[in-house]
């Protein structure tokens, strides 16, 4: 009876160790993709700001051509 409980023992443990090993996997997960939606985002901000302004730059160019033929 002994050797039993023991091995039953045992297993609890390697089975409280695996469910300890798959939340910190878990966590380490959410972890990763947070940061990377956090780095992301800003990215993602300045892109759409820069093509925003190469779009006015381009639809107001037409001001500018005067002056170079003036030149």
């Amino acid at each position: 009876m002994g050797e039993a409980l023991q091995e039953r023992e045992q297993k609890l443990n390697r089975i409280r160790s695996l469910a300890a090993h798959q939340e910190k996997m878990n966590a380490l997960g959410v972890m990763s993709a947070s940061l990377a939606h956090e780095v992301g985002n800003p990215l993602a901000s300045v892109g759409m700001l820069l093509l925003t302004l190469s779009g006015y730059v381009l639809s107001f160019s037409w001001l500018f051509y005067p002056y170079k033929s003036m030149r």
